[in-house]
């Protein structure tokens, strides 16, 4: 229960220093304002033969301006299956992801940017992967409905083995970045977007894929479905290689 209960603390905590941020660095108007941040929950609880409690969160924050785009991401899952026979619980997924990234625009298509990434799987063979890049990126297509840009840039990745039998061992490697994200306002209140990632090196090459469907409840309250693949070419002995994730969440903007 406690990983579910930081979750859920850690996700409250971020709501609340994000929107005192907007409100006390920001003095404009909602429409005017460079900020825009989004608070995404999902929670499932089952009871009978089995008991499993299923927690994710996640925090988008944007700032937007002239010149500057910063972006900032965090997310957690967790989930555990509990035995009504023993009465003993497990979890079967536990990970945290944080990420960070500016872009310097030279005008309205083109611009530079770096990329950090932190991510902790319980489950992964890892006790943590680190990645930086930075490079180029492109506005490919902007209309009222459609939405498509790309990045390209060299990077470096730490991967941080766990290795219970002797100790921690670090792979270190040069990778190279590309990313892409498409949306398309389908309506007034649904919007369908597709993010892909790809950071190749020569040890692994891995691949992440996040589609999803958010419909508008009101100005600030949306449902939104998701779809995460994450795929890695070399992993360490007992772990898949492709994770999967489902997500049905409230989105709340701010």
């Amino acid at each position: 229960m406690k990983p579910v209960k930081c979750i859920l603390f850690l996700f409250t905590a971020l709501i609340l220093i994000a929107f005192s941020g907007t409100a006390a660095l920001c003095a404009d108007t909602p429409e005017s304002s460079p900020w825009k941040s989004e608070a995404e929950l999902g929670y499932l609880l089952t009871s009978g033969n089995t008991e499993t409690q299923t927690a994710n969160a996640k925090l988008n924050v944007i700032r937007d301006s002239e010149s500057w785009k910063h972006q900032f991401g965090a997310s957690g899952v967790y989930s555990s299956e509990k035995s009504s026979a023993t009465g003993k619980g497990t979890a079967t997924a536990q990970k945290y992801r944080l990420s960070g990234q500016s872009n310097y625009k030279f005008d309205d298509k083109n611009a530079v940017f770096g990329l950090l990434t932190y991510e902790n799987d319980r489950f992964s063979g890892y006790k943590y992967q680190l990645s930086f890049a930075a490079g180029y990126s492109r506005q490919i297509l902007k209309t009222d409905t459609l939405d498509l840009s790309a990045e390209l840039g060299p990077g470096y990745r730490i991967n941080k083995l766990e290795d219970g039998s002797t100790s921690d061992i670090d792979e270190t490697e040069m990778v190279g970045h590309a990313a892409g994200f498409f949306a398309w306002k389908l309506s007034k209140t649904a919007t369908f977007t597709q993010t892909i990632s790809v950071d190749a090196g020569s040890q692994s090459v891995i691949t992440r894929s996040v589609t999803a469907l958010k419909s508008q409840i009101n100005g600030h309250l949306a449902m939104k479905a998701s779809y995460t693949v994450k795929n890695t070419s070399k992993v360490p002995a007992g772990t898949e290689k492709t994770d999967t994730e489902t997500a049905l969440t409230l989105v709340f903007s701010f």
